[in-house]
């Protein structure tokens, strides 16, 4: 499984981090789990963090989850926006460090978006809880650029879309810094053996041209030094760059297992999430929450968003088994009998059930043992 972010380090103490793509729990581009986990990777490593943005945003709390990861790190944090930051890749970019954004890039602001389902008084209710969500959000707004919370929302939250060029958003007091997007194409660099390499093929050059002290000043040696001494020399820059690179070939090493164990440990939490929905599908139906043939349904909705799913399908009545109440005018108290009553109270009923809504059965067995039974 591919992660979604790379530590680039751009030297000894310093990486890079590119928060490029949509944020959102189930996208492949940018989640704030993943961020966060390779976020303190990179300060257990680098002292400081170049933070690259390049998103037209996304889910609010995912978002809002990555802005105080950023804001609460005691490293040296530095945010680039080098394409877009647009909705919540904004609010990201005004985490309280140093903001640099790109001359050609483009920055948005706008009012928070969602959507609901339901009578009109839950559909009043998301929309208070929307406009909750839009306070905290101007109230972060408003500590970057120094306004007050009613100020921004005037400005910003008027129901457009509010797209700023670099210099308008410098002007707005939104970024710190323009820079500018001209690419230096640099040579690719010499690993350290090619250095060695190189120094020693200048050697043999300048014997041959009988300039040796041009080749003793570049080592560092005095004019009288001989050619073992700049051999020594040499012979030191082979040895460091021998230890540099077995260091470097361990850390890879190390990063290989780092990104094996990642990958094992999200494997592991998408199959648990994959086993929950099926438990509560499978509960569902014996409950008669839902119907079988709908079981499709329900479980892209809960692959989608789990947790509205469940609530959901917890919101739904649970149907009263008829074959529980056949001839018996107190059965309505079976629907909350468990497999272990129906074994004491009737034996009859549990048996005739699992022939007759073995879905039911299933269902009060595995809530018994904990374990499927295949009829």
């Amino acid at each position: 499984m591919a992660k979604y972010y790379n530590i680039l380090a751009t030297s000894a103490d310093t990486c890079k981090i590119l928060l490029y793509g949509i944020i959102s729990s189930y996208s492949e581009d940018v989640n704030s789990r993943s961020f966060a986990n390779e976020f303190a990777e990179a300060e257990s490593r680098y002292r400081n963090i170049n933070v690259h943005i390049n998103s037209n945003g996304g889910e609010v709390f995912e978002g809002i989850a990555i802005f105080n990861v950023i804001r609460n790190s005691e490293a040296n944090i530095t945010i680039y926006i080098d394409g877009v930051a647009a909705s919540m890749a904004a609010i990201i970019a005004l985490c309280g460090k140093p903001v640099k954004m790109n001359r050609y890039a483009m920055l948005m602001l706008h009012r928070a978006s969602g959507g609901g389902y339901g009578n009109a008084t839950e559909m009043a209710k998301a929309a208070a809880d929307l406009e909750k969500v839009e306070n905290i959000l101007s109230d972060i707004l408003a500590a970057g650029m120094k306004l007050s919370s009613d100020e921004v929302k005037a400005l910003y939250m008027d129901g457009q879309d509010h797209w700023l060029t670099a210099e308008e958003a410098m002007k707005a007091g939104i970024i710190n810094e323009i820079y500018d997007g001209v690419k230096v194409k640099v040579p690719a660099e010499l690993d350290n053996r090619s250095k060695a390499a190189v120094i020693m093929n200048q050697y043999n050059y300048l014997i041959t041209e009988n300039k040796m002290k041009n080749l003793f000043q570049k080592l560092g040696l005095k004019n009288e030094a001989n050619e073992d001494e700049a051999v020594k020399v040499v012979e030191s820059i082979q040895d460091a760059a021998d230890t540099e690179k077995s260091r470097a070939d361990a850390l890879e090493a190390e990063n290989k297992a780092l990104k094996a164990k990642v990958a094992d440990f999200e494997d592991k939490e998408k199959q648990a999430h994959t086993e929950a929905i099926d438990n509560m599908l499978t509960n569902a139906i014996g409950t008669g929450r839902i119907k079988a043939e709908h079981k499709d349904t329900y479980k892209a909705i809960l692959e989608k968003d789990f947790d509205n799913g469940k609530t959901i399908i917890e919101s739904l009545p649970a149907m009263r088994r008829m074959v529980n109440e056949i001839g018996d005018p107190a059965t309505g108290q079976r629907k909350d009998w468990t497999f272990d009553d129906f074994q004491r109270k009737d034996p009859k009923a549990l048996a005739a059930m699992k022939s007759k809504d073995p879905e039911q059965f299933k269902a009060l067995y595995k809530q018994e043992f904990g374990t499927e039974i295949k009829l």
